[in-house]
């Protein structure tokens, strides 16, 4: 919406004791690893088709499964700073065509955070870069049923492996005020070794994703969720289950 400033703070808790070296998935008993991160979405309405956006965040994690002899190995750290411009190319209401979804581009940069790349549960890869993506939405009827998803490509410098991303989900409302969501998405490397072949952030790192969540919406559009992630296959990740809370507020 034009001039409309929205703040979404947000809190994440990750844990995984299973991890995927190449194609083999081992696991990292005895000990779990965590991440705790906590992290700000900004966004603001230049017009109503024209909006900025900004995510920077902090982490911190814990991990005895790589060397369970010794004492654990910690992390803590700024995480990779996104920020973007988003145009809106089509409004499914502003159509002659009932069956036209709402289309949103977006494009922008990845400055690297300030966590170690190095260790198997670092949340990013330590290089800046820059990313693109399609945004798609799709009411259903009256029926308070959506379609919702995007696909992107991010390419960053330090001989990081570009990346294909894509997401598919669907939603409902219920009551006005109470919406249920559940997505699939699907990250993947398009270029990069296994684990022992070349440095971890060089890996060829592929995911797939199961979430889900639920959400309130006041009567000031002030909306709050919680939101559950769970890793179904990967290469050169880790089985990682997240819980999470967050918020967002209008201005």
């Amino acid at each position: 919406m034009e001039h409309q400033f929205v703040i979404s703070p947000a809190y994440s808790f990750e844990t995984f004791d299973e991890f995927w070296f190449g194609k083999t998935k081992m696991s990292l008993k005895p000990d779990d690893s965590i991440q705790h991160t906590a992290y700000l979405d900004a966004e603001y309405g230049l017009s109503d088709n024209l909006a900025l956006d900004f995510t920077a965040g902090y982490m911190w994690a814990e991990s005895k499964a790589f060397n369970p002899a010794h004492a654990a190995e910690n992390d803590a750290g700024w995480i990779d700073t996104t920020f973007g411009v988003r145009y809106r190319l089509v409004d499914e209401h502003d159509t002659s065509s009932p069956f036209a979804p709402t289309l949103t581009l977006r494009a922008g940069g990845i400055l690297e955070g300030t966590y170690q790349p190095n260790f198997l549960f670092s949340p990013g890869a330590g290089a800046s870069g820059v990313e693109t993506s399609l945004l798609f939405g799709k009411t259903v009827g009256q029926t308070g049923l959506a379609i919702y998803g995007d696909v992107g490509y991010r390419h960053r410098g330090e001989h990081v492996p570009d990346n294909f991303v894509s997401r598919i989900g669907v939603s409902e409302t219920i009551l006005i005020c109470l919406a249920i969501n559940i997505s699939y998405r699907h990250a993947q490397s398009l270029s990069g070794g296994d684990i022992g072949a070349v440095p971890f952030p060089q890996t060829k790192q592929n995911a797939e994703q199961i979430e889900a969540g639920v959400g309130y919406t006041d009567k000031r559009n002030r909306a709050f969720q919680i939101f559950v992630a769970e890793t179904l296959d990967g290469r050169n990740v880790a089985e990682k289950s997240v819980i999470g809370i967050s918020a967002s507020f209008p201005f």
